[in-house]
């Protein structure tokens, strides 16, 4: 599953807002606002959308890369608590040092 502050440090990268986000689980704004502030629990209905959509974004992201680069990239990702995305934008910083 996936816990709060994951959700908001992805609604921070994604930059969606609460209102964006409610819609997008088919909840409403205000009880996603009292779950982020930690005035009511997680529902596991509402986890396993939350986790679906974050997957799906990172599906998106790795759906260019070989299964087992991708695999990788997962694993870094949840060691360092950081998207898919971020890593992979870091190796392709990166990546001009190595072509030199």
């Amino acid at each position: 599953m996936c816990d709060i502050e994951r959700i908001k440090i992805w609604m921070e990268e994604q930059n969606v807002t609460q209102a964006e986000l409610a819609e997008k689980l088919h909840c409403g704004r205000s009880t996603l606002n009292r779950i982020l502030s930690g005035k009511r629990a997680l529902s596991a209905s509402l986890a396993a959308r939350m986790k679906e959509l974050m997957d799906s974004q990172d599906e998106l992201i790795t759906a260019a890369v070989p299964d087992d680069v991708a695999k990788q990239l997962r694993a870094w990702a949840d060691d360092a608590h950081s998207t898919i995305e971020q890593i992979l934008q870091r190796l392709l910083d990166e990546l001009p040092k190595f072509r030199k």
